[in-house]
């Protein structure tokens, strides 16, 4: 199975493709919702996309799910090994998430989206 983890931000995302023998590749995209359905589109579906719940994810999580992979939303506050690393930065982050997601180690939101800034929906918990 692929995994994929992304640092969302504002305006750009780094995303981290792990690919079933290990393999990862990197890639920055601008938040344009048409560049990144290419670049879903290219994963294989059924894919899981690991996101960390801060911001406006909501957007993110409706396209990635629209386009058949499986969004799973990280508690920012609970992600350890992101947040406890050495070395920061968008590449090491989004890699992070694709291997904690891979070893079902990420810590997720829960059942109740409001913790992770989106009220009255559940579909991106995992």
């Amino acid at each position: 199975m692929v995994h994929v983890g992304v640092d969302l931000h504002k305006r750009s995302s780094q995303l981290a493709v792990l690919m079933p023998d290990g393999e990862v590749t990197q890639q920055r995209l601008e938040n344009d919702p048409t560049q990144l359905e290419r670049f879903f589109a290219q994963i294989p579906r059924g894919a899981r996309v690991a996101i960390e719940a801060s911001g406006t994810w909501w957007w993110f999580v409706d396209l990635v799910e629209r386009l058949g992979h499986h969004a799973i939303l990280s508690n920012p506050k609970q992600t350890k090994a992101i947040a406890a690393a050495r070395l920061k930065n968008d590449r090491v982050d989004a890699e992070r998430l694709a291997l904690l997601l891979r070893g079902d180690l990420l810590p997720p939101c829960g059942s109740h989206p409001p913790d992770c800034g989106r009220h009255g929906s559940s579909s991106a918990t995992g």
